[in-house]
């Protein structure tokens, strides 16, 4: 008898599986964050929410709204054709509830941990509510680091734009000393955080002119 129960340590109610053990810590760790407003030090369990997160704001959107994504497009994809729509979703046009469920699927393939990570949550709203602030954070530090590389340059070049502005601003933003040289820079995603907000909206409608930093810029300081 002996024998057979030791060769059984798993079911032991003090010794949880790994799947278990890593929802708890999870939770663990939205926990602190939602009251500390920054993850531990050691936070395995939220690695891939964090790099994911800087992800998604340099690819699918500067300023991607990860709330609205979250939740109606977890409640579209598994919306079952005949069924009514909340109240929310009943407002939508066809072609929004379509862009939602496409962003909430981009969402999910740019952060591998997420479709897990929300449905070991799902039972705990306030767990839920955290893990979207969390990857919204990450968002808004990624959108901070590059505003910061950006600020400095960006600043000496706008009186290079006014025609009455100082003579001595004689060339073009130069790039060439920045590690973004050859690749940040010139991506949509930049042109749009450079973008004021009210006018974020137009521009994406033009993928050529919103590349385009001069032409952002300069809208941007004589606005």
């Amino acid at each position: 008898m002996s024998s057979s129960s030791s060769s059984h340590p798993s079911s032991h109610p003090s010794s949880p599986s790994p799947g278990t053990r890593r929802v708890r810590d999870l939770a663990d760790d939205l926990e602190y964050f939602a009251e500390n407003g920054k993850r531990p030090k050691n936070s395995p369990c939220t690695n891939s929410l964090h790099e994911g997160g800087r992800w998604v704001g340099r690819t699918l959107g500067t300023f991607f709204d990860v709330h609205e994504t979250v939740v109606h497009g977890a409640y579209l994809v598994a919306h079952k054709e005949g069924e009514p729509f909340t109240e929310e979703v009943e407002g939508l046009t066809p072609e929004q509830r379509n862009t939602i469920i496409a962003n909430f699927r981009s969402l999910l393939a740019a952060i591998p941990s997420l479709e897990d990570d929300l449905k070991s949550v799902s039972d705990d709203s306030d767990a839920v509510f955290n893990l979207i602030r969390f990857v919204d954070a990450a968002i808004s530090t990624m959108r901070r680091d590059d505003l910061k590389t950006l600020r400095g340059l960006v600043v000496l070049w706008v009186p290079y734009l006014v025609p009455e502005g100082p003579k001595y601003f004689s060339k073009p933003l130069d790039f060439t000393d920045t590690t973004k040289s050859s690749r940040g820079f010139t991506h949509v995603a930049i042109g749009r955080l450079l973008c004021p907000m009210d006018l974020c909206k137009g521009s994406d409608h033009s993928r050529d002119r919103t590349r385009d930093l001069g032409e952002t810029v300069a809208r941007a300081a004589r606005a």
